[in-house]
C-alpha cells in the first residue's frame, strides 16, 4: 500500500515531539511490526554500500508545522485530517474545507459536520470506523468535498455577510 500517516504539530517545543515520538514508538512496539511500516531502505552518501550505511524510511513520519504555508503544504497530499484536541484548530478546519479534505474529530463546529464533511466521534473507540468511512471506498470521500464547497459557499460573499448581520443580531437580543 502506498498509504503513510503524517503526524503534524503546529509549534510544538522539541520536549513535545520527543514525547510524541516516544509514545508512537511504544504503541507500535507493543501492536504492530516495524517491518511492516518500512516504505523504504537506501543507502545514504557513504562511499560503501554497506548494510550499516543503509538508512530506513517508514510510513509515518512527524512533522512540525511552524506557519500556516507549511499546513497548506502538507494538505496537498492529505486524504484525512484528524484533530483529536478538545476544540479542533480552526485554522486546520478551514484549510481542510478549502482543499476538500474530510475531517475526523471530537467535536462538532460550523465548518465540519457528522458525516457530511467529517466525522465526529461521540467515543474514541470509534476512530477505526471514521477513518474506514472515508478511506474504504470513494463515495463519503467526494460527498465530503461536495459538502466542503457547500461550507465555502456558506462563509463567503453575501451568505458570509448575512450571516454576520444574523450573529449581530442575536448577541444584541441577549444583552
Amino acid at each position: 500500500p502506498l498509504t503513510e500517516i503524517v503526524f503534524a504539530t503546529f509549534n510544538a517545543e522539541g520536549y513535545q515531539i520527543e514525547a510524541l515520538q516516544k509514545h508512537l514508538f511504544t504503541l507500535i512496539s507493543e501492536r504492530l511490526n516495524f517491518r511492516d511500516l518500512l516504505k523504504e531502505s537506501i543507502i545514504s552518501g557513504a562511499e560503501n554500500k554497506l548494510e550499516e550505511n543503509k538508512e530506513e524510511n517508514y510510513r509515518f513520519q512527524i512533522v512540525n508545522l511552524n506557519d500556516e504555508i507549511g499546513l497548506i503544504r502538507e494538505l496537498e497530499y492529505t486524504r484525512l485530517i484528524v484533530d483529536l484536541n478538545p476544540i479542533a484548530n480552526i485554522y486546520t478546519q478551514i484549510a481542510g474545507i478549502s482543499a476538500g479534505i474530510p475531517q475526523i474529530n471530537l467535536s462538532e463546529s460550523e465548518y465540519v459536520t457528522h458525516l457530511q464533511n467529517g466525522y465526529i466521534l461521540s467515543d474514541l473507540s470509534e476512530f477505526s470506523k471514521a477513518g474506514h468511512y472515508f478511506l474504504d471506498t470513494l463515495e463519503h470521500w467526494n460527498q465530503a468535498l461536495i459538502h466542503s464547497i457547500d461550507k465555502i459557499r456558506q462563509n463567503t460573499g453575501n451568505q458570509f455577510v448575512q450571516k454576520w448581520e444574523r450573529w449581530l443580531e442575536e448577541a444584541k437580543s441577549e444583552q
